[in-house]
């Protein structure tokens, strides 16, 4: 996001984690890889981080076992805090490089790390990590008897799974995982201009009170005008939007307003006037930024009118297939 927010303070928003029953911020941190990377000398942007985000109301904190240092980091930063104060996520990879599942032993051996690393005796969520839809089936039917003898040690209180953005634009895993409905979180890549899970996902979660986290809000395709020129043009070219649904320079300028000053910005409180949406996740790892997100997140919802408008711009269209998060 750009640097033109406000820099009044806003009080956070909470809510209700679905069926979790876990009060949660309506952005949390996404302590991904890029946050890993602020160690040693880095250490203390790391803490600055995680200090703006917990001074502004965040208390949902979101990690996994393969971003690097996160976990040791995190549990650095967390050590004096008290643990109920924050609501505590991580993951693990279900997976080897041959795409086959885990043995169940290094299923228990990655969650007792990871309770090692945060320096926690618990986890408040414990995710399913990047599920491929062809993977689904083989992980629940070798994993899920372990993972309920982990639940019922202690070492996690609620059960979620997330989505690959990469290969799974269909957002196949999660209808698998709906059906079995085994899962009380799902992370869910959603944004304005891929909102097709409002169509066949979002609802089903609503109906399940399944608590969603959101990712993948503000793409960088939001964030750099001219690679939202591009794809627009390309959308154009294709048949994917009609020549006049947008205009060619600044398209989705008309978006903006004193509230949401950026297309970024727009993005954030797109996905947070969806009823199934509880959360959204910020990875910067730049407080300022963090503190404009936090804004964004609770500026004034859109218009009804505005939604509708995006929603019939970039709902995919028959014939095409959905543009992959991960290339926006």
């Amino acid at each position: 996001m750009g640097g033109t927010a406000k820099a009044q303070r806003v009080n956070m928003r909470y809510t209700i984690l679905g069926r979790t029953g876990l009060r949660v911020s309506v952005m949390g941190l996404g302590a991904s890889t890029k946050f890993a990377s602020l160690k040693g000398n880095n250490l203390p942007q790391a803490e600055g981080v995680l200090s703006k985000a917990l001074e502004h109301g965040i208390n949902l904190i979101d990690t996994a076992a393969i971003y690097n240092d996160s976990e040791a980091i995190l549990g650095e930063l967390l050590k004096n805090k008290e643990r109920e104060s924050y609501v505590l996520n991580s993951k693990y990879f279900p997976v080897t490089d041959a795409g086959q599942p885990i043995p169940v032993s290094d299923v228990r051996m990655s969650i007792e790390r990871s309770l090692s690393l945060l320096k926690t005796d618990y986890l408040d969520i414990l995710q399913i990590h990047g599920v491929r839809p062809e993977s689904y089936r083989a992980i629940i039917d070798q994993h899920l008897d372990t993972l309920r003898q982990l639940k019922t040690e202690g070492k996690f209180r609620f059960l979620g799974i997330t989505e690959t953005i990469k290969f799974d634009p269909h957002h196949r895993m999660m209808k698998m995982a709906l059906e079995d409905d085994l899962f009380d979180t799902a992370m869910i890549a959603y944004n304005l201009l891929s909102p097709d899970p409002e169509t066949h996902i979002l609802p089903r979660c609503l109906k399940q009170k399944v608590g969603v986290i959101a990712m993948t809000a503000a793409r960088p395709t939001l964030s750099v005008n001219s690679r939202l020129e591009a794809l627009i043009a390309k959308a154009k070219q294709e048949g994917r939007i009609a020549p006049d649904a947008l205009p060619d320079s600044k398209p989705l300028n008309w978006l903006l307003d004193d509230s949401t000053p950026t297309v970024a910005a727009v993005g954030y409180s797109y996905v947070l006037a969806e009823p199934a949406v509880h959360t959204v996740l910020s990875g910067t790892t730049n407080p300022s930024h963090l503190i404009e997100n936090i804004q964004s997140a609770l500026a004034y919802p859109l218009s009804e009118e505005k939604r509708q408008r995006l929603q019939s711009i970039f709902r995919t269209p028959p014939h095409h297939e959905p543009w992959s998060t991960y290339d926006l």
